[in-house]
């Protein structure tokens, strides 16, 4: 269940976990941390560099909007969990999130 109140989340493989800020997107969060997050595109969802797997916490996230899920059909490594960090807002609760080696334009 997702709190609204306190939002931890935690970015691996660097296991930074930092305090975040609801209606920020993931990577609003990794920037304002210092975690190394590729975005060439300016978090316009306009690539897939920001490309993320989301471990724990998805209900904690906003919901895929068609564009978001549109683009990630081009992404190298995508699961059933995969998120682009521009376009998930956080709601709330605990997030840990997989950072993604390779990212395809």
């Amino acid at each position: 269940m997702c709190s609204t109140s306190n939002i931890r989340l935690t970015f691996l493989p660097t296991n930074v976990a930092v305090e975040a800020h609801k209606g920020d997107t993931l990577l609003d969060s990794a920037l304002e941390h210092g975690v190394e997050l590729p975005h060439e595109c300016g978090g316009n969802c306009a690539c897939t560099t920001c490309h993320v797997h989301i471990l724990e916490g998805a209900d904690c996230l906003s919901l895929p909007e068609e564009v978001e899920t549109d683009r990630l059909l081009s992404a190298e490594n995508r699961l059933p969990n995969s998120r682009l960090a521009c376009q998930a807002l956080l709601l709330g609760g605990d997030v840990t999130v997989q950072l993604v080696e390779e990212a395809v334009w």
